[in-house]
């Protein structure tokens, strides 16, 4: 019984005391996101990424307006998760900005996934629908099969996007990807998304 009681113990403190292991503090972040050294930066945005790193959201969207490290900064920004929403409008901005670019074959197109999963990481709002939903009309299928799946996770912040969602489940456009629980195909994963959001509207 001991024995059953210390092993969740256990891994719930090596879950949640990754930052505060590592002795990062708000002084070290700044001078280390200064370096010229990318491993250097990039350890250091490592170690805020998690829950506990909401302290550093700050620091992190200074850097991200630097335009450096861009990627790594959006992943580190969804990793802390909620605490992180003040964030959102700065990632919407961004992706409003990749969503420009019709390409499936560029820098834009390496971003473009990063954004969405930090948004959906870190939590809906009226705001991340609007470019959500303008996501939905992207011409490269993988970004309207991931924006759908997201959008599906939104809850009540989401329902503004159930029109733009069903207008999809014509779209049977296959997606590159190799494993999703989400269907092969976009109308899949807006149907699937759509599933999820219905219940919300239906109780208000």
């Amino acid at each position: 019984m001991l024995r059953r009681l210390i092993l969740p113990i256990l891994i719930l403190a090596l879950n949640v005391v990754p930052s505060v292991a590592a002795g990062l503090t708000e002084e070290n972040l700044r001078k280390d996101l200064a370096s010229d050294n990318n491993r250097v930066r990039w350890g250091a945005m490592e170690k805020a990424s998690n829950p506990a790193g909401a302290k550093f959201v700050p620091i992190l969207l200074d850097h991200l307006k630097g335009r450096k490290d861009t990627i790594t900064t959006v992943q580190t920004l969804g990793r802390i998760g909620p605490g992180a929403k003040q964030a959102l409008p700065s990632l919407c901005a961004l992706l409003d900005e990749a969503l420009k670019d019709p390409s499936p074959y560029d820098d834009n197109a390496s971003l473009r996934p990063q954004l969405l999963t930090a948004i959906g990481l870190i939590g809906q709002t009226p705001q991340t629908t609007a470019v959500l939903r303008r996501a939905l009309k992207h011409p490269v299928s993988t970004v309207r099969y991931e924006t759908a799946h997201i959008l599906g996770n939104g809850g009540k912040a989401a329902r503004a996007a159930i029109p733009d969602l069903e207008a999809l489940l014509s779209d049977h456009e296959l997606v590159s990807l190799y494993m999703y629980p989400y269907g092969n195909d976009v109308a899949a994963s807006a149907k699937l998304a759509l599933e999820n959001l219905k219940p919300v509207r239906d109780k208000h």
